[in-house]
């Protein structure tokens, strides 16, 4: 017991002694100010510095908003705190990592870049990743054509969504990317053997014999789905017809233009004949497009123009041909365009239907026709009007010597 006490009074001992002796030999040590490191600097923040804050784990637990953590992101590349990432909020910490061994009194000015107003897109884009636009992305806009570049004829803007679609098949609305892409002023060189039709006259007299495939130089038969084709058929002159009768399933099948360059046409016109047979519900789609790359029709963008022409099937008859109607196209003459007959069948629905005579341009022999014209000026006297209910009928008007009916 009486060793442990013994250390203690030792140690009180030597201390008192300490004490002594710094009082005797160094007057006023004790009573000294410990040293310290105090400064004031200016500081310009470097790109190593933005990259630093953007990526470094002290950072991590500071942004709050998922705009501001987007912001912290992006700021290794656009290199500036703005409103959404205020520099007060993470220069502390930077400040203190950087000069750890700086006391109270210390003063940095620290100069650095601010963004003022920046839309939240360019924070997305900053902090976005690059796609570079591939070979295979070049191939399905051009087929055949060697050009590994867009072109005032073959924009990116037209193909961009579904390149990035296929290449992220799990983005959500309002991803952002970057793409990297080359391009060309000029159009592709296809070696001059390769010539772009002014107008279209097809009128399939080349078939003398029924039966084979459709084949006419510059035009594509492609069945997309199941095995049935455009088919060459004859009845007092050569057409082409489609079906899906015994087809055994879906049938989807493509008859395409050449292509077709419509720039010099004064007022250019889309016409052809049709026949239905045996009507059952299958559909003929009229189509035309601008940017087809000449194989992968599901890669081009196509405007249904179906609704202009008419496929009356009150009088259906193998190969009695009739005009289905005609399309003005002069909205069609900045790019050339192919036209495209797609039929779409199945077991169940399987109408026939033929086509000839397919005409685009200046020189199309249809002509519009008024089949029915009304002008009221006779009021409703050669009309019938039946009630279904209420008493309201209709009623002959005119105003500043225009006449109409009015219900």
């Amino acid at each position: 017991m009486k060793k442990i006490y013994l250390f203690p009074a030792l140690a009180a001992t030597l201390m008192i002694s300490g004490c002594d002796y710094n009082e005797k030999y160094f007057e006023g040590l004790d009573e000294m100010s410990q040293p310290k490191e105090v400064f004031t600097k200016t500081y310009a923040l470097t790109e190593a510095d933005y990259a630093t804050i953007s990526s470094g784990k002290a950072y991590e637990s500071l942004p709050g908003s998922d705009e501001e953590k987007a912001a912290l992101a992006a700021l290794k590349t656009s290199m500036r705190f703005s409103d959404i990432l205020p520099a007060s909020k993470y220069l502390s910490t930077f400040l203190a990592a950087k000069w750890l061994g700086a006391d109270d009194g210390s003063s940095v000015k620290v100069t650095y870049n601010k963004g003022i107003d920046a839309p939240e897109y360019l924070a997305k884009l900053a902090a976005s990743e690059t796609y570079t636009v591939s070979d295979a992305n070049y191939v399905s806009v051009w087929g055949d054509v060697d050009a590994k570049y867009f072109t005032p004829s073959k924009p990116l803007a037209k193909v961009a969504n579904k390149i990035l679609t296929t290449a992220y098949p799990t983005a959500q609305s309002g991803d952002v990317k970057v793409v990297a892409y080359n391009y060309s002023i000029s159009e592709p060189n296809t070696g001059g053997g390769a010539t772009v039709a002014k107008e279209l006259d097809e009128t399939f007299d080349h078939i003398s014999v029924g039966g084979g495939k459709t084949a006419i130089d510059g035009w594509q038969n492609i069945a997309e789905k199941g095995t049935k084709y455009w088919t060459d058929k004859y009845y007092n002159g050569g057409y082409t017809e489609c079906s899906a009768y015994n087809g055994g399933g879906d049938v989807i099948a493509w008859l395409i233009s050449p292509k077709v360059d419509l720039s010099s046409a004064a007022a250019p016109k889309l016409a052809f004949d049709v026949c239905l047979g045996y009507p059952n519900g299958a559909t003929l789609q009229i189509l035309v497009s601008d940017d087809f790359n000449g194989s992968d029709v599901n890669s081009a963008t196509w405007t249904d123009l179906t609704a202009y022409f008419a496929f009356d099937a009150s009088n259906a008859k193998y190969g009695t041909m009739s005009p289905a109607g005609i399309y003005d196209m002069s909205a069609y003459k900045e790019n050339p365009v192919y036209i495209a007959f797609k039929y779409v069948g199945n077991a169940e629905k399987t109408t026939t239907f033929q086509i000839d005579n397919i005409q685009l341009g200046d020189n199309v022999s249809v002509e519009a026709t008024s089949v029915f014209k009304e002008d009221f000026e006779n009021g409703t006297d050669a009309w019938k009007e039946q009630i279904i209910q209420g008493d309201f009928t209709w009623t002959a008007k005119d105003f500043s010597n225009n006449h109409y009916v009015q219900y």
